[in-house]
């Protein structure tokens, strides 16, 4: 079986976590991933991208839990010498 691709979905939240600072924020009962600039990833694909294991979760922090892209997960992120001209 082949390994299965990123979406564009999955693929532009690859690149939110490699550059750092993205977090799944947990306030009563309640839970939101949380990218710089106030962006938000859905619960669905950060679900997804964990359990194909593209990312993890680290160790809860205050209400924050930090979400780190995995060797996985960095090997979809687009080689930055082939987009270069």
């Amino acid at each position: 079986m082949a390994t299965p691709e990123p979406t564009k979905a999955q693929a532009d939240a690859l690149a939110l976590i490699a550059g750092g600072d993205v977090y799944r924020w947990e306030h009563s009962d309640s839970w939101w991933i949380i990218a710089p600039d106030n962006m938000q990833i859905p619960k669905a694909t950060a679900a997804s991208l964990v359990k194909r294991g593209w990312a993890a979760y680290s160790a809860l922090l205050g209400v924050k839990r930090p979400l780190t892209i995995t060797d996985a997960g960095r090997a979809h992120l687009p080689d930055a010498s082939s987009t270069e001209k």
